[in-house]
């Protein structure tokens, strides 16, 4: 396995934001993260990525124990997540951006023309090669998600963390988006997804995992989670099960 999470849990005060999380990944799959608000998803991701520290519990990526490291000792072990809340460097171009990330990690270019050669590479791959010398600022939305996503791409993952990247985007841009992970994943990168496009995390995921309250609610195929009665209840509403019907 390259992700094992062992009872993994986050108290904030008197409230556990995460309770006893255990799942594990397979090298090359995909697993999709869903639940409603507040459920514990992005807590989740920051306690694997090393963003906050477990209150109990263990996180081993391809069978090392990273429980509590620093989030950028957990990424030269080829580890990378997208952040909901986009952080580009604000006084870099795009491509300067996604350059730095090259330059990152124990597989990094070695100098600044190979680091801008990679980005010029992934922001092709992601869709905004043409706003390569625009600041993050004037990127709308859904570019400024690609944009971190071609970030975390550009450190060479084996395992990447994706939170909601495809917000925001059109019909048309979420089935290139949902094509773009596949060929990730055809390139040997395991991928976690948090999504809340539910056509998406169909068309994406191997295995879909439930949070409700901190907790797993329920795993299983795609399929046999959207059609779960306890997942109709909590997350996606009879109006949801109806327009399956």
């Amino acid at each position: 396995m390259i992700l094992e999470v062992r009872n993994v849990a986050r108290r904030f005060g008197g409230v556990w934001a995460v309770r006893d999380v255990s799942f594990s990944v397979a090298e090359g799959e995909i697993v999709g993260i869903i639940g409603p608000n507040g459920a514990g998803k992005t807590t989740l991701i920051n306690l694997i990525t090393g963003h906050v520290r477990p209150t109990g519990g263990k996180v081993l990526v391809d069978g090392r124990d990273v429980t509590g490291r620093r989030p950028w000792a957990i990424a030269h072990n080829r580890v990378a997540r997208t952040f909901q809340i986009v952080k580009p460097f604000r006084g870099l171009t795009v491509r300067e951006n996604v350059g730095i990330g090259a330059m990152h990690g124990n597989n990094r270019d070695r100098t600044v023309h190979e680091a801008l050669a990679t980005a010029d590479r992934l922001l092709e791959l992601v869709g905004i090669a043409h706003r390569a010398k625009a600041a993050p600022a004037e990127l709308s939305v859904a570019d400024a998600r690609r944009l971190e996503l071609a970030k975390a791409l550009a450190t060479r993952p084996k395992l990447l963390f994706i939170d909601e990247v495809m917000a925001g985007l059109r019909p048309a841009e979420t089935d290139g988006a949902v094509a773009l992970i596949h060929r990730l994943r055809d390139a040997g990168i395991t991928i976690v997804a948090i999504e809340h496009v539910m056509k998406a995390i169909r068309s994406i995921s191997d295995r879909v995992i439930v949070l409700h309250q901190g907790s797993i609610l329920v795993s299983g195929t795609p399929d046999e989670v959207l059609a779960d009665r306890r997942v109709i209840e909590v997350y996606l509403g009879h109006r949801f099960a109806q327009r399956r019907a």
